[in-house]
């Protein structure tokens, strides 16, 4: 089963006793945050829990398979996150 954002914030907002707009604005908030945080180049580190990170992609050629062209795929920055044991299953 996938859980949505809006199944999410109905969750989050009923454990918190906040309304889902307050909860839905929190979200929004944070997700910005980490946005414009990566867009600076810094990460964002939480212990045990998770870190957002940049990859940098160097530039490359590649072969279009359907017609064997040889294309240049221009380097470019990637957001990465990777979770910490508080996920572990």
């Amino acid at each position: 089963m996938t859980i949505t954002k809006k199944d999410l914030i109905k969750e989050v907002s009923n454990i918190l006793n906040k309304t889902q707009l307050e909860t839905s604005l929190f979200f929004d908030t944070l997700n910005n945050v980490i946005k414009s945080n990566l867009e600076s180049g810094n990460d964002i580190v939480c212990l045990g829990t998770y870190k957002f990170y940049v990859q940098h992609r160097k530039a490359m050629v590649k072969q279009n398979p359907q017609t064997g062209d040889k294309v240049n795929v221009p380097a470019k920055k990637i957001a990465k996150c990777k979770l910490g044991s508080f996920f572990k299953l």
